[in-house]
């Protein structure tokens, strides 16, 4: 067998091992890339749940302060 027909046994051998293995770890980055989004996902809501909580907090206060110049009871 010449070095090149070895080479090319080498190489057939050894390719459906090499893609069950790219397989495998494509697979492995579908799965991270699915958690990743569901993480940012998740994320973003809980940002925009503080940034509305904090909004309604604001307003509460700039009510309390026109209440106080206007000279009423803040409750």
């Amino acid at each position: 067998m010449s070095a090149f027909g070895h080479c090319t046994f080498q190489a057939a051998y050894a390719a459906p091992f090499i893609m069950i293995s790219q397989n495998r770890q494509a697979e492995r980055d579908r799965h991270q890339a699915d958690e990743d989004y569901r993480t940012n996902v998740e994320a973003e809501r809980r940002i925009e749940d503080l940034q509305k909580r904090l909004a309604e907090i604001e307003v509460n206060k700039l009510n309390r302060i026109i209440k106080l110049l206007e000279g009423r009871p803040v409750q």
